[in-house]
């Protein structure tokens, strides 16, 4: 059978960490062209635009317009933490990623090809919408002062300080193509890494569905003691890869559920109060989606290890057992007893990552919503 290609994370995704320095060549960064520009990308562009950003928070006292900053703000802070962590975790990250051409974690048959490329085509295909959602995000945030003739009076698609007079020829032009810039790069580490985080755990479930498959038909093989042994060294193999994920997921998890759950209140406090239709709002509606879509990634994929996870000691019983040696039938009933544990990721051990995590958030940012209409009316 020809070697399986998995393709998690996908030549798309690897591309947009490149394009922010965050995946070198090697385990580590080293003293070359690569890592200068990993440099110049946080000197230059994304750290300036987050303190400038946080600078004009202490200069403005309309709640809308501290909202319309805000949500930007968390996004940009997220993802700089994020990239820090996907610096401190890189050779692991690497070892994750480069764990998808191992013999033992690699489809044995059509079955399990089919069964994988279902969570495969679902992951590709968030991930494909929440790069749209980006890329339109951005489209309308660059085009906004231009459409609303805003760029008439000098108007940047960010509210920032700057320590110079920006209105003046050509700073105007320099500091609209810096944020820019800016924030494109910040985009790319936000999609990047969620895509990159959510390719983790969909190659988990990916190999419990794999796992599942070989119990099931255990009893089709001629030496059914020594398959079994390849299945409890998988099983062993699985719990180990979904470990180092969850030292890597479970900060990013808990950070982001934090900041999207108030970005979601704050957008759609924003779509509140801004003209309908107009480029802001599409920005605002794009960004919204992505948002939502970023938790919901999460909240899917980790919510398919958990239950892919416990049909592992379902699929115990599934195979014809009952011809099977006594001392095969005990070891069968301790390894169901054992992955009837299932695997579950959580945010730094305060929740677990399901799909009812993501309606709690989704009614978390509401209230925030609910909140600032009310206060803004007052």
């Amino acid at each position: 059978m020809a070697k399986f290609k998995w393709n998690l994370p996908n030549d798309t995704n690897m591309l947009l960490l490149k394009i922010c320095g965050l995946w070198p060549e090697d385990d580590t960064y080293q003293y070359n062209p690569y890592f200068l520009y990993f440099l110049a990308a946080n000197i230059v562009f994304i750290y300036p635009h987050n303190i400038c950003q946080i600078i004009i928070l202490f200069y403005i006292s309309d709640i809308s317009v501290a909202g319309a900053i805000i949500f930007v703000i968390l996004t940009d802070l997220i993802a700089v933490v994020k990239m820090h962590l996907v610096v401190r975790h890189m050779k692991m990250l690497k070892k994750l990623t480069a764990a998808t051409n191992s013999s033992m974690l690699q489809p044995q048959n059509e079955a399990q090809e089919q069964a994988v490329m279902v969570g495969i085509t679902f992951w590709t295909r968030s991930f494909q919408f929440f790069f749209f959602s980006g890329i339109a995000t951005l489209f309308f945030w660059a085009i906004f002062p231009i459409l609303d003739g805003g760029y008439k009076d000098y108007k940047l698609p960010f509210i920032a300080w700057y320590p110079y007079d920006y209105k003046k020829w050509p700073y105007y032009e320099l500091t609209y193509v810096h944020q820019m810039i800016s924030i494109v790069l910040i985009a790319n580490l936000n999609m990047g890494i969620d895509s990159l985080s959510g390719a983790l755990l969909t190659f988990v479930a990916a190999q419990c569905d794999i796992l599942c498959d070989k119990l099931r038909n255990l009893h089709l093989k001629s030496d059914a003691r020594e398959a079994f042994i390849g299945c409890v060294n998988h099983h062993l193999r699985i719990m180990r890869h979904a470990e180092d994920t969850s030292k890597f997921v479970d900060i990013v998890i808990l950070l982001q559920f934090v900041s999207s759950s108030v970005s979601f209140g704050l957008t759609l406090f924003e779509l509140n109060v801004v003209v309908p239709f107009s480029s802001q709002f599409y920005s605002f509606l794009m960004y919204g989606a992505g948002v939502i879509l970023e938790i919901f990634m999460y909240c899917w994929f980790g919510n398919e290890v958990d239950l892919k996870s416990n049909n592992i000691s379902y699929a115990v019983y599934e195979c014809d057992w009952t011809k099977f040696s006594k001392s095969l039938k005990r070891d069968l009933m301790f390894f169901a007893l054992k992955t009837q544990t299932t695997i579950k990721f959580s945010a730094m051990d305060l929740f677990y990552i399901s799909l009812e995590t993501f309606v709690r958030i989704l009614r978390t940012g509401w209230s925030y919503f609910a909140l600032l209409k009310t206060v803004n009316t007052s």
